[in-house]
C-alpha cells in the first residue's frame, strides 16, 4: 500500500463491513454468489468484479460507515476495494466447488448422463 493510503481508515472499515450480518446478506452474498456461478461457468473475470465493486460497493460500504465517498482519498477507497475484491474471490472459489452450484449450471445431457451412471449428487 503506498504512503498516501489510511491503512487504520481500510482496517475499521473492513472490520465493521464483517461485523455487521445485514450488510454481508444484502450485499456482500450477492456478489459472492454471483462470482461463483460464473466461476463454476468458467466466465469469471476478476478485472470485471473488481472494478463493479469499486463503483458500487465500496461506495455504499464507506455510507455505511458514515462517511462520504467523496472524503476519502482515491489510494484508501482502492485498498478498500482491493481486499473486498480479494476476499469476495477466495469465498466465491470455495462456494463454486458446491455440487448444489455446480448441479446450477450442468446441461441437461451432463444430468443425463450421471443419472444414468450414478456418479454424484
Amino acid at each position: 500500500m503506498g504512503d498516501s493510503v489510511d491503512t487504520a481508515l481500510v482496517d475499521d472499515v473492513l472490520i465493521s463491513v464483517e461485523s455487521n450480518d445485514q450488510l454481508a446478506y444484502q450485499r456482500l452474498d450477492p456478489w459472492t454468489k454471483n462470482a461463483a456461478r460464473r466461476i463454476a461457468k468458467g466466465t469469471f473475470r476478476q478485472e470485471l468484479l473488481c472494478a463493479a465493486l469499486q463503483k458500487y460497493l465500496v461506495p455504499e460500504v464507506l455510507r455505511g460507515y458514515g462517511l462520504d465517498p467523496k472524503d476519502v482519498d482515491l489510494e484508501t477507497r482502492e485498498a478498500i476495494n482491493d481486499r473486498l475484491c480479494g476476499q469476495i474471490v477466495q469465498e466465491a472459489k470455495v462456494l463454486a466447488k458446491t455440487p448444489e452450484l455446480i448441479r446450477t449450471f450442468e446441461s441437461p445431457q451432463a444430468r443425463k448422463y450421471r443419472a444414468e451412471v450414478g456418479i454424484g449428487p
